[in-house]
This record gives C-alpha cells, structure tokens and sequence, in this order.
C-alpha cells in the first residue's frame, strides 16, 4: 500500500510539472489527444462556410439567369427597332401619298370652281327637274299605295317609272290603310278602303278627303268607267258582302247599286271596253261580268281553270 501510494504521488508530480511548464497553453494534458468531438464553435463555424458556399452557388446561378434575361431582352429589343424601322418607312411612304392626294384635290377644286363658272347651277337643276318632268309625263306611272309590314298599316305613296326605273316618294296619306282598292280617274288616285276614301292629286302633291262608302269595307275591288267609280264586293271582318256603290264626282256622293250574284271578299276587279269583270274571291271561282249600261245587270261567264 506505501509503494502504491507513493506511485501516485509520484504521477501525480510528473503532471503537475507539465501543467506548469505548458503554461497558458494547454489547461490540462488531455487536450491534445483526438476523441471525435469537436467543441459547439467548431460547429457553427463548419455550418457558417456551408451556408456561404450555397449562397455563392445561388448567386453565381442567379448571375447565370440574369445574363440570360439581358440576352432576351436585347434580342426583343433589336427586332422592336426593326419593326420600328419598317413603320416609319411606311409612315413616310403614306405621307408621301398624302401630299399627291392633296395636291391631287386641289386641281379638282380649281377644276370645279372653272366649270361652276361656265355652268349656272340653277339652270342646270331646271334642266334636269324638266327632263325628270316630261320622261315621266310621257307615260303612265305606277303608284305604290298604303300596305302592311307585317306590324302595322302604312301610309306611305310612292310612283314607280318603267322607263327610268326610279321609284319616287310621294306625299304619305294622313293615316294608314291595308286591304284597301284602288283606282284612277282623271289623272287622280282614288283609295277606298274602311269607311274613308281618299284621293291624291300629283299636280298638288296632296291628299284631299271625299265622301265616305254607305258601308265600312275592306278586301273590296274598285274600278273607273265612263268616269264613275264602282266599288264592290269586300268584308267588314264578319261577313262578306255582294254590293256595289257608285261615287260620281259631279254629284260628290256614293249610290247603291244591282248587287252581285255572289258576295265575294279579296276579289280583283277590272274595266274592259265599258264592261267591268269581278274575278275570284272567297266564292268559287267563277267570273261575274257587270255591263253597267244599259241593263246594270250580272252574268255568268266561262270559268277559270287553275292548275
């Protein structure tokens, strides 16, 4: 036990010694051997240069990508001024237009100004209206009258030239009719039609209103002879009539007259050689012939054959 003792004195000196003579720097003399461990500031150290090495990665990648930005938009830039180039080669190619269109105007206008000094306007538009005038005054024209559009009832009257093949408007009437008749005397327009009859004076260029029909009526037929008006056949909307009425503008009234053999609504009518044909209608289709003088009287004739 003293030898045992004395030994670790003995150690226990010998380090004591080296402690001393390492001075400040070892603080004991197991520093210097290698077990794997490193201390906490090792670490942080060793986690520091690995986060600075990505964050060179990082920026060496974003270096990277920027370049490749500047090279896009370089690329976009240079076709921009090209195309740049191209619109302002147009733009000057289309000023260049505009200054010969101008001056192109301006020879017109001196053009016109000479031939408006040669020309009196107001003689040439006489010139044109008397044309107008005598073409249309050489042969009958064909009037347009009243209608339906599918939404209401029209009052518009227009004149149709076969020759010149121009439809002028003329002056409307005060209301709007459909399903009326027509007819013409003494170069007037006669539209009868519901109670009111109506005629149009192109002389005038106005409407003047006559004496209404003993019956309202419409889908009637209407014919001029020997200067009288006949007015027959039609409907009220509840019935269909046979009768005919007489309007002669000397005595400025309408007379009833011999009926037809049979009421007819929608039918056509038409004056030949003094005797006045009733065509078609709702009944049959057989011709009722009217020879007003000097019988006023109705016949049969031969049917029609429709295929």
């Amino acid at each position: 036990m003293v030898k045992k003792n004395k030994f670790v004195e003995v150690w226990k000196g010998v380090v004591d010694a080296e402690h001393v003579s390492s001075g400040d720097e070892s603080s004991n003399g197991f520093d210097d051997l290698d077990c794997g461990y490193t201390p906490p500031e090792r670490e942080e150290y060793a986690v520091s240069d690995k986060a600075v090495e990505t964050k060179q990665q990082h920026s060496v990648l974003s270096f990277n990508r920027l370049i490749d930005v500047v090279k896009e938009l370089s690329g976009r830039i240079e076709l921009m001024e090209k195309k740049q180039a191209w619109s302002n080669k147009e733009v000057k190619y289309l000023q260049g237009v505009n200054e010969r269109l101008l001056k192109r105007i301006v020879e017109l206008k001196g053009t016109v100004k000479t031939l408006n000094s040669k020309i009196d306007p107001s003689t040439l538009d006489d010139s044109l209206n008397q044309f107008v005038e005598q073409c249309s005054g050489s042969e009958d024209v064909i009037y347009l009258v009243c209608g339906f559009d599918g939404f209401s009832f029209l009052p518009s009257l227009d004149s149709f030239s076969p020759s010149l093949d121009i439809l002028t408007p003329l002056k409307p009437m005060a209301v709007g009719k459909s399903y009326a008749s027509t007819v013409a005397l003494d170069g007037k327009v006669f539209v009868l039609g519901g109670g009111d009859v109506d005629y149009y004076d192109q002389s005038r260029d106005d409407w003047t209103t006559c004496p209404s029909l003993t019956h309202d009526k419409g889908s009637l037929a209407g014919v001029s002879v020997n200067g009288r008006i006949y007015a027959f056949g039609g409907g009220d909307g509840s019935q269909c009539f046979s009768d005919i009425e007489i309007f002669d503008p000397t005595h400025g009234k309408w007379i009833k007259n011999q009926p037809m053999l049979q009421k007819r609504l929608a039918l056509a009518g038409v004056a030949l050689n003094g005797v006045i044909y009733a065509v078609g209608g709702f009944n049959g289709a057989q011709y009722l012939r009217y020879r007003p003088f000097p019988a006023y009287t109705w016949y049969l004739i031969a049917s029609v054959l429709i295929w």
